[in-house]
């Protein structure tokens, strides 16, 4: 089977737990990394990169952390997305 670590589809939290690393600093790694990802935000619009996105990105961390699978916060983000969509609409 083989070692999880170096499989790319298996590259994680995993990986991450096995060199030691706690899961709140797992979580954190992820929500930062994930904010990050939407650095884009901070030229539209500074509150929602500084207080709404990270606080989003904490909660979405937490479902991957807790479903061991990003698929539910996948789903959450999609559903943020399109109901902020709506409500902008």
């Amino acid at each position: 089977m083989g070692d999880l670590c170096v499989r790319p589809d298996r590259i994680g939290n995993h990986c991450l737990r096995k060199v030691g690393w706690k899961e709140v600093w797992i979580w954190l790694a992820q929500a930062r990394l994930f904010w990050l990802g939407h650095f884009y935000a901070l030229f539209n619009s500074r509150a929602s990169f500084w207080l709404i996105i990270p606080l989003t990105v904490l909660l979405l961390a937490w479902l991957a952390l807790r479903a061991r699978s990003v698929a539910p916060g996948m789903l959450a983000h999609g559903l943020a997305n399109g109901l902020s969509q709506f409500i902008a609409w």
